[in-house]
């Protein structure tokens, strides 16, 4: 059930307009940095890879549980650390993705793994490309690959061919991880995540530069970012499942969301001039 829940909301992350460096951000797992989540057992400081976010362990933290995703000096190749999930006692395991903006369609994601798993465990990695239709305001899937890897006791590298399935070029990706095993103590190894090659598709980036205030949210999010002076620009916070919380318009480059009455957990912002789309992940 998880297995179908995780794919559904990926195929929702990457249709809902969520999306918006054609390199891999942190794809060595070097960087990483700390945030704060309350739920019912109080607040859960954690750690996870810059530009990459828990996604289950988030839902998990806020009735108690652990956040299974660490750093590691487990790693393959250059570098110091790698990224490793965990199977806690108490969850079947736990999953992380990225979304980043990307200006041309790579032929396939590749990398490094290694894990030690028990009975009905499994791994898996998906992949997507979106490009953001303005008139319709939504994104439109252009490519996906999925792969699932098998247990192994030293670092393998992994290849997930990336297949077209619709036209345009991309503008927009999102890779997600899940791992899951009944036997606690399992532990995936994840390092060196590449795109290879071209389909020959380009577009040029052309991003709007967002700054948010303060993070994790509490009573206001203040937003600022570049701001062109013939341009209108429409904001929306949105859950994780795309349902918008609060959606407004500003030509000033700055506005204030009230967010005194959401709950605590994880929010997507997405900012749009109706040509060009950023979005940002954001914690309350």
């Amino acid at each position: 059930m998880k297995r179908i829940l995780l794919s559904l909301l990926f195929i929702a992350l990457t249709t809902s307009g969520l999306l918006r460096a054609q390199a891999i951000p942190n794809a060595s797992f070097e960087n990483w940095t700390q945030d704060t989540i309350t739920g019912f057992g109080g607040p859960v400081i954690y750690q996870h890879p810059v530009d990459w976010s828990p996604l289950s362990s988030l839902f998990n933290a806020l009735f108690g549980g652990t956040i299974n995703i660490f750093q590691t000096s487990v790693h393959y190749g250059s570098g110091n650390h790698g990224l490793m999930i965990e199977v806690g006692t108490d969850s079947i395991g736990a999953d992380i993705f990225s979304m980043f903006p990307v200006s041309s369609l790579p032929q396939k994601l590749s990398g490094y793994y290694k894990y030690e798993g028990g009975a009905n465990t499994a791994a898996n990695v998906l992949v997507g490309f979106t490009d953001y239709d303005p008139v319709n305001d939504t994104s439109i899937l252009i490519a996906q690959g999925t792969g699932s890897l098998v247990v192994t006791g030293s670092f393998t590298q992994f290849e997930i061919p990336i297949v077209g399935t619709g036209m345009g070029t991309p503008d927009s990706a999102i890779i997600m991880v899940e791992f899951m095993s009944g036997k606690p103590g399992s532990k995936l190894y994840l390092d060196a995540l590449s795109f290879d090659g071209t389909s020959g598709l380009s577009k040029p980036g052309n991003l709007i530069g967002m700054e948010l205030y303060p993070i994790p949210m509490q009573d206001e999010l203040l937003v600022r970012w570049n701001a062109s002076a013939d341009r209108t620009y429409d904001i929306r916070l949105m859950s994780l499942t795309g349902q918008v919380m609060w959606e407004g318009r500003s030509s000033e480059g700055a506005l204030s969301i009230p967010v005194n009455e959401l709950p605590r957990g994880a929010y997507m912002l997405r900012l749009s001039d109706g040509q060009n789309v950023s979005t940002r992940k954001v914690i309350k």
